[in-house]
């Protein structure tokens, strides 16, 4: 859970016409390509917070995970 929390993060809109990517999102290989495709991508040093809570379905252990982007915030599990 805390991995995926804590994975680089993109955002897309239709306005404006530009794809925001946190560092570690894309390999320059894969955004080289997307550019040569008419995408254009602007560098954010992070793209919301996110806290989540994920109840394993074998063990129905609550497992909490916090965004590293918003330290304060809390999401725990029991």
């Amino acid at each position: 859970m805390q991995q995926a929390v804590d994975a680089p993060r993109m955002h897309m809109q239709w306005y404006p016409d530009a794809i925001f990517v946190e560092p570690g999102y894309l390999t320059p290989t894969t955004q080289a390509g997307l550019e040569k495709m008419g995408y254009a991508f602007k560098g954010v040093p992070a793209w919301g917070a996110d806290e989540a809570i994920l109840v394993n379905p074998v063990t129905h252990m609550i497992e909490g995970a916090n965004d590293r982007r918003r330290p304060a915030g809390l999401a725990a599990g029991y």
